[in-house]
């Protein structure tokens, strides 16, 4: 049965590794950006700092993401071989702690381009920004 769980998990974290919340290959330029650049009615240099922003972005994104994936193994294989878990379990929390706050970051960058009116609008999307940048609803 134990095998049977690290499998499962060890298989979604795989799955897991080449998706970058919103900005993956399968979401391309039709995502987050074109959704972003509509609803805030960028003009084109705020779309050119928004394209720099993100370039910004995916690489520290990737790396954190290779980062708790190496945490997540590392986890999986302490609990398959009985083995005390409690320093990856404290280095996965931190790891999507930092996650959450690469992400953070990067919206308050997108909200220092915008002009008055845009911060308005940016300030209305309010808590629908996870749903902007991870479209996916959460598994059952």
């Amino acid at each position: 049965m134990n095998i049977a769980i690290l499998l499962f998990f060890i298989f979604q974290s795989q799955l897991n590794k080449d998706h970058h919340h919103g900005f993956g290959p399968h979401q391309g330029h039709n995502g987050p950006k074109v959704l972003i650049e509509r609803q805030l009615q960028f003009d084109e240099t705020q779309k050119a700092q928004f394209e720099e922003l993100i370039k910004k972005h995916i690489p520290l994104v990737k790396a954190q993401e290779e980062k708790i994936n190496q945490i997540r193994e590392k986890l999986y294989i302490n609990l398959l071989n009985n083995k005390d878990a409690s320093v990856e379990e404290n280095s996965l929390s931190s790891a999507i702690k930092g996650m959450e706050i690469i992400n953070i970051n990067h919206i308050k960058e997108i909200r220092q381009i915008c002009n008055e009116g845009q911060k308005k609008l940016f300030d209305e999307i309010g808590g629908d920004w996870s749903k902007i940048f991870n479209p996916h609803p959460p598994r059952k």
